[in-house]
């Protein structure tokens, strides 16, 4: 009963609000999420998001996602890579629980990898103790992670059934709940465990869903069939929080963050709940509505390091509330029936029932109590509002009357007690007014209504309904800006003819030089303020001008000094004297004390970047209304949230040649490469590169921007924007320090510098080795060129030598020569002389038979000599040059025959087997006879002098080398013993006799006069052997 009451109090002292004032940033598939089922969210140390959902994990930066699939072979979706649950321990280490087991993350070459141990199956659920052990649900059991000893055990208490949840809360206790709803406590410490029923809850179907620690020593308990419940860990005690009034069945509770002391945000099946100290607040998917959630089934919920909130539905992918540093409440049409019509908001005024009314340009009026946000549409009004036109222009509160001016319909006065229009005006009806476009409708101090037309301006009297003509103003003028200073001055603005100023009845125009000009002559005014300081600031189409009327010093504010737009709207100053002004581009804060502009634009929590004209407004409690072509937004600029995060940058990708290098990739050059390791080395063939980087702020990224510098080459910083990629084109060899800073979500210059040292190595021709190398080369070639030049000198001196000694030779030589010629010539006479009458003796030597023997000796010696003497005659021509070749065709096997038979006698005198073989048919070619006997002859006489028993001379033809002409081959054999090979080079120089071979004793001209023949003829003459026999081979060329 009592706890009956209980709950009866709680549920009548909960105020429950309908209604977006959250608003939601979406990201689907299409922003490149890898599924729209997002179950599991976790932020890491380092300030990654990372989303686990049925297809892998995305890691997220503020501006792209990296997928990241543990199953690479699977098919897209499959259950192989069902990402359920996310944990990062006390060291650091992300794990992951999913359909196929636990994995931890590696960040040094970005992998996954199974804990070892595990069954592979569903981890549902992760936590880890004081000591870092890691405790998971897999397969529905507990188990227990000793990452000291690296062994997995089974701690599953025997009293419980299926585990669905695990929380470990401030104390290091393990909170479980089951499938049945069960409750348990475990002291990871003692391993005892508590368990506690609740008949509410204790069903086999309710199954406790989430668990997290509330304030007051409870827990809020969210299960699947029984809504939200809060556990008194103290007494025990349960009791229900009731998350919808009046509803027959409580949600279904997927999750529950603890975002700040007594408030917690609880996803649902049925929505998203925020629970504050006093009311509970109820956030659902409004189809058209771009600010709701994209999806009721809530399944995850993360703060992020900023103050944000990230909600993963089932879905509608994740759902982002950001911690903006300005919270801009947002008002556009939506299909709730509550909500404003009209999108372009031109007037904003505040009656004295503290209502306010709001003038659009599309759907005309509407109220608006800033209260219950609740909006009343005159478009939508049965009652004479409901004629009032939709484009507003002009909107001015006075007592019980609203003013009402429009583009085309003239002015219209309401009755705001009775909700009715009393008065309509329209031009050239006898009123003294000549346009029906009211552009601005003012009261002054002195209770005159000021009327802006489109062509003149007026003052309006209520009484005679009559507009009356300003005299001293020009006619014809489009009167944009009107204001009534604290010294009572009137200040009118044109869109062509400048500024006036009415003082006293006097009307002056505003006279101000200004770059060689006067100032406002050539542009359009839109709006004036003046500041708790009499500083006059005027809106145009060129910029904001800060004027100080006493001493006419002009200070401008464009998008050159860091206005977001040149067209400014309207400028409203808030309760710590901070200008805010509107622009086509944004809105920017002028902090006049330390002239800084702050710019916030539709990233920042705007409907759009562009606002309307003259639409601001602020409230007796220093709330800010401003608005745009979208709706309007309402803030408070006391209520700014303290900044102070410092984004942390990380370098996230890294090209080489335009081609995406990572630890998978088929571009990847090192095995060890680590993006995030401070520290990469790139060979010189990669040199070029480009760097993608990201400052992790999600509150706002699109508004961060950065600056690199290259350590030793740039001296200042180079600001680069948004861009998030720097290019280095073909550095040199050699290390670099990149560096990297950020601004903060604000815009503000944040100390959060990250640096990356590129190592550039050289070719190998620029190592360490090489230049080794070439120290050795240089050494060796210093010595190489001395010792060649030493050597080159000898050799000059050896071959200087040698040339003494050749000369000297060829001096003895051509000596020997000339000698031999002489002593032939002298000889020769002498022995053609003796030849005569010795061949007549030897013809008659039969008759002298005594003397015969000596006959024949003489005739033979004198034969010899007579040859020799020939022989050498014929040498010195050869030597000379002069010797000449009488060629005529000649049959060369009858000559070879010829010389056979001549040595035939010889041959049967030492006794040997003597062979020819030569063609059947004759060879005829055009030789020199007498060189052919002379070649033939040498050969036979030095085989049969030096043969043991065996000379052949064979003669045969063959085709030469070229393929075309034919060659007589003349060979002669002996078995004489083997010329050594050190003999065999000489064999064919003049005067190579016994002196230098014991195997010739000869003049040694006979073998050098027959190849110098063989020569002249174009053929050659050879020496080879066959290890058997000495083979002279002597080729002649015949056709």
């Amino acid at each position: 009963m009592i706890r009956l009451l209980l709950t009866v109090l709680l549920v009548l002292s909960l105020q429950y609000v309908d209604g977006q004032t959250v608003y939601f940033r979406h990201y689907e598939i299409e922003s490149g999420l890898s599924n729209n089922s997002v179950i599991a969210i976790l932020q890491d140390k380092d300030g990654f998001l990372w989303f686990g959902t049925p297809d892998g994990l995305n890691r997220f930066d503020g501006y792209e996602f990296k997928l990241f699939r543990f199953d690479q072979e699977a098919a897209q979706g499959s259950a192989s890579n069902a990402i359920f649950c996310l944990h990062q321990d006390a060291e650091g280490t992300l794990w992951v629980g999913a359909s196929k087991g636990l994995y931890y993350y590696n960040p040094k070459d970005e992998t996954f990898s199974r804990l070892s141990g595990t069954q592979g199956k569903w981890v549902r659920n992760i936590q880890n103790d004081t000591d870092n052990n890691i405790w998971f649900v897999e397969n529905s059991r507990l188990y227990k992670y000793v990452s000291s000893s690296d062994t997995v055990m089974e701690q599953h208490p025997a009293e419980l059934g299926n585990i669905t949840t695990l929380y470990r809360d401030g104390d290091n206790i393990l909170w479980m709940g089951s499938a049945n709803g069960i409750l348990v406590r475990l002291d990871p410490r003692s391993n005892r465990s508590d368990y506690f029923h609740a008949p509410a809850i204790s069903r086999k179907t309710n199954t406790i869903e989430a668990i997290c620690a509330a304030d007051n020593n409870t827990l809020l308990i969210g299960t699947s069939l029984t809504g939200l419940k809060r556990f008194d860990v103290v007494r025990h005690t349960w009791s229900t929080v009731p998350l919808m009034r009046g509803a027959k069945d409580e949600p279904y509770v997927r999750c529950i963050l603890r975002v700040a002391p007594a408030s917690y945000w609880v996803g649902t099946e049925s929505g998203l709940f925020i629970l504050g100290a006093d009311s509970i607040r109820h956030f659902y998917k409004v189809t058209g509505d771009s600010y709701s959630l994209s999806d009721n089934a809530v399944y995850a919920l993360c703060q992020d390091q900023e103050g944000g909130i990230w909600a993963g539905t089932y879905f509608g992918g994740i759902n982002y509330y950001p911690n903006h540093l300005v919270q801009f409440e947002k008002f556009f049409p939506r299909n709730d029936g509550v909500s404003i019509r009209g999108s372009v908001v031109r007037e904003i005024v505040q009656d004295q029932y503290g209502m306010l009314w709001i003038g659009t340009e599309d759907k005309g009026l509407s109220r608006f109590n800033p209260v219950t946000h609740r909006f009343t549409n005159c478009i939508d009004s049965k009652g004479s509002l409901g004629t009032l036109p939709t484009n507003i222009h002009g909107l001015m509160a006075d007592r019980d009357r609203l003013y009402i001016g429009t583009f085309e319909n003239g002015l219209y006065i309401v009755d705001l007690r009775t909700q009715a229009i009393v008065q309509h005006h329209v031009a050239h009806a006898g009123n003294g007014l000549n346009s029906n476009y009211i552009n601005i409708l003012y009261k002054t101090r002195k209770g005159d209504i000021w009327v802006c037309t489109s062509n003149s301006i007026y003052i309006f009297d209520p009484v005679q309904k009559r507009f009356n003509l300003v005299p001293g103003l020009p006619e014809h003028t489009f009167y944009s800006a009107f204001l009534e200073d604290d010294k009572g001055r009137i200040w009118i603005g044109t869109h062509d003819n400048g500024v006036f100023c009415v003082e006293n009845g006097n009307i002056t125009p505003l006279r101000i030089p200004y770059n060689g000009g006067t100032l406002f002559n050539e542009t359009r005014v839109v709006n004036f303020l003046v500041d708790r300081d009499s500083i006059l600031w005027v809106c145009t189409v060129s910029g904001l001008f800060r004027v100080s009327l006493p001493t006419q010093q002009v200070r401008a504010y464009n998008t050159a000094t860091g206005l977001p737009g040149d067209m400014v709207y309207s400028t409203i100053q808030d309760t710590n004297g901070n200008i805010w002004a509107t622009t086509s581009k944004g809105l920017a804060l002028i902090d006049t004390a330390h002239r800084l502009v702050k710019v916030f634009r539709k990233s920042d929590g705007l409907l759009s970047n562009q606002f309307n004209h003259r639409s601001a407004f602020k409230d007796a409690e220093g709330n800010i209304y401003l608005g745009g072509l979208k709706g309007f937004v309402r803030f408070n600029p006391g209520r700014m949230n303290p900044g102070g995060y410092v984004p942390p940058v990380f370098f996230t990708r890294l090209r080489v040649y335009d081609k995406e290098v990572s630890t998978n990739s088929p571009y990847t050059f090192s095995e060890n490469y680590i993006l995030n390791s401070n520290q990469i080395t790139l060979p010189h063939n990669r040199a070029t590169f480009s760097l993608d980087f990201a400052s992790l702020g999600y509150t706002a990224p699109d508004n961060i921007e950065y600056a690199y510098m290259l350590d030793g080459v740039d001296n200042n910083w180079n600001f680069i924007g948004k861009n998030r990629r720097i290019h280095f084109n073909n550095l040199s060899p050699g290390t670099y320090v990149i560096k990297i800073k950020s601004t903060d979500s604000d815009g503000d210059w944040m100390a959060n510098e990250k640096s990356l040292t590129v190592e550039i190595t050289p070719p190998f021709w620029r190592t360490k080795l090489a230049y080794m190398i070439y120290v050795v080369l240089l050494v060796t070639l210093i010595y190489c060129t001395a010792r060649f030049f030493y050597n080159r000198n000898r050799e000059k001196q050896v071959r200087r030598m040698e040339i003494f000694t050749l000369n000297k030779e060829k001096e003895l030589y051509q000596q020997k020569i000339d000698f031999f010629t002489r002593v032939a010539h002298e000889i020769r006479t002498p022995l053609t002389l003796i030849k005569a009458p010795m061949d007549k003796i030897f013809k008659s030597v039969e008759r002298i038979p005594d003397i015969r023997r000596e006959v024949e000796i003489m005739n033979k010696n004198t034969d010899r000599l007579l040859t020799l003497t020939n022989q050498l005659l014929d040498f010195q021509k050869v030597e000379s040059g002069s010797y000449m070749l009488h060629t005529e065709p000649r049959d060369i096997v009858a000559m070879v025959k010829e010389v056979y038979q001549n040595f035939q006698p010889k041959a049967e005198k030492r006794g040997i087997q003597y062979v020819c073989k030569t063609p059947d048919e004759p060879v005829v070619g055009n030789v020199d006879a007498d060189g052919i006997f002379k070649i033939i002859g040498n050969l036979l006489d030095n085989a049969i002098k030096y043969c043991q028993s065996y000379t052949l001379l064979e003669v045969y033809t063959t085709l030469g080398k070229d393929g075309k002409e034919y060659e007589v081959v003349i060979k002669v054999s002996n078995d004489g013993k083997i010329i050594p090979e050190e003999e065999r080079v000489y064999i064919f120089d003049a005067f190579y006799s016994a002196g230098r071979s014991s195997l010739f004793e000869s003049t040694g001209i006979g073998l050098s006069l027959a190849r110098s023949i063989a020569l002249l003829h174009k053929g050659s003459l050879e020496y080879s052997t066959d290890g058997k026999f000495n083979i002279f081979t002597c080729v002649i060329p015949v056709a």
